[in-house]
């Protein structure tokens, strides 16, 4: 029996949601839809059949376990966002998938994600996560947020060549390590750490934001950062100056970097 598809409506925590098409992109081309907030939802077998689903966004539901996501084989960006969720899981299939946001969860490890070669965006922020893991393959990836976790340290990211987006704010990082091959990064949060030392920056030519707010840094040491001293937002630097909205729309910050150039 064939599945739902746009235009048809779902039922789901005594609720009707539609199928719509979104251009999540930007790029119209606009992706099969489905969102649902706010509901009583424990597993993902109590959603009906989608046919070809491309966006599943999930937000504020009680969903403690991902693995029914199998049933979407075509979903190119999935959100879950302020679930239950403890655990990483069901993904394997899923080779699709660019954009992986699990925000707001219970999750204490990134293992789960090691064959999503094509990630471009994960988004894993507000959860108890301890160490950075599973992204040696991610080649493709441009966006990691961790911001909110319990990582103490900045490693595993050696393979991630195309990362531009960066935000480890609100962690327990003490020091600075594990960047020197991130040469491409635009933006760069690392504020509410523990850090003291900026010793491993090294050289980020094409670095756009530095965000060291709320960290037991000397400024003499931020004054010593040479060409990067200028793009450093801290203390009452970031609240003056305020954002520009490159860090909530990457698309826009490409954009940018590349007239700059």
């Amino acid at each position: 029996m064939a599945g739902k598809g746009v235009g048809d409506k779902v039922t789901c925590g005594g609720r009707e949601w539609e199928i719509r098409r979104y251009d999540y992109f930007g790029r119209g081309e606009s992706l099969v839809t489905l969102g649902i907030n706010n509901v009583e939802l424990k597993d993902l077998s109590e959603l009906e059949d989608i046919d070809g689903l491309q966006c599943l966004y999930l937000s504020k539901t009680t969903l403690e376990d991902m693995g029914g996501v199998a049933r979407f084989p075509d979903l190119v960006v999935l959100k879950l966002w302020d679930c239950r969720i403890r655990k990483i899981s069901g993904l394997e299939g899923l080779t699709g998938l660019k954009v992986l946001s699990l925000g707001a969860n219970r999750i204490e490890s990134m293992d789960g994600i090691e064959k999503l070669e094509g990630l471009v965006k994960l988004e894993l922020s507000y959860n108890k996560i301890a160490e950075i893991s599973g992204l040696a393959k991610m080649g493709n990836l441009e966006l990691l947020d961790l911001h909110s976790n319990v990582i103490k340290e900045i490693k595993g990211l050696d393979g991630l060549r195309n990362l531009r987006f960066l935000y480890l704010g609100s962690n327990a990082i003490s020091g600075i390590s594990g960047l020197e091959t991130l040469s491409g990064l635009y933006i760069l949060h690392l504020e509410a750490n523990k850090i003291t030392d900026i010793n491993g920056l090294g050289s980020m030519p094409m670095l756009y934001r530095l965000k060291l707010s709320d960290n037991p840094i000397p400024n003499e040491l931020l004054d010593s950062l040479g060409g990067l001293s200028e793009k450093v937002f801290n203390r009452d630097t970031m609240e003056s100056e305020g954002e520009d909205g490159f860090a909530n729309d990457p698309q826009a910050m490409v954009a940018h970097s590349k007239k700059k150039g």
